[in-house]
């Protein structure tokens, strides 16, 4: 979801002219006279946002009300809070392949965590892990795509070296073949330095 603005029938209350509104705005200036005054509703009733955490990087709510910036009503697990419109992140769902060094959020066992896409497809993401000391490519872990958010501002999702990433991308790929059929030759021939001599016997 881009920050499209869009008339919405909201009057300034200087002119009573129509107010072109974005998203995820604190303010608003009316295009005709200039005047700033809040925003009445910076995010629709649906938007998925993440909220940080005490205890974890991100949660996933949704907004189910808006009466200003300092008045969004945010579902968490069934438990309703109100937050500022700065403490928020608007996030969408990825399309169904996501450029390689998009800046994503990665649903992990310690909430979302701000990383970056290695490699995409249509059912899974290969992301980086979420603790910078770990960012090695051995750390890098596969998640289903619909464990994976959009910053919702094409602003927001700042890519890496994508020609780098795309090397390293698909070298994880062929690394993980390789140990998988490495793997399975292995077995085989275990299982052959047992049956074979059943056999011959």
């Amino acid at each position: 979801m881009e920050q499209e603005e869009a008339k919405s029938g909201v009057e300034c209350s200087n002119c009573a002219s129509e107010l072109p509104l974005g998203e995820g705005q604190r303010a608003v200036t009316c295009a005709y006279c200039g005047t700033a005054q809040p925003h009445p509703r910076p995010y629709a009733a649906g938007q998925e946002v993440l909220v940080p955490g005490a205890l974890t990087p991100y949660t996933l709510g949704v907004v189910q009300s808006c009466d200003g910036p300092d008045a969004i009503e945010v579902v968490i697990d069934q438990s309703r809070s109100r937050y500022a419109v700065e403490s928020l992140v608007p996030v969408v769902h990825p399309p169904a392949e996501v450029e390689t060094g998009t800046r994503v959020f990665a649903r992990s066992m310690h909430g979302w965590e701000p990383t970056w896409v290695v490699s995409c497809d249509r059912i899974s993401a290969v992301v980086k892990h979420g603790n910078k000391s770990f960012q090695d490519s051995f750390f890098d872990r596969t998640v289903a795509i619909s464990d994976v958010r959009l910053p919702a501002r094409a602003a927001d999702r700042v890519t890496r070296d994508q020609p780098l990433q795309r090397f390293w991308g698909k070298l994880t790929r062929v690394m993980k073949i390789v140990i998988v059929v490495a793997i399975a030759l292995a077995f085989l021939a275990i299982a052959a330095m047992f049956i074979v001599p059943l056999v011959l016997d």
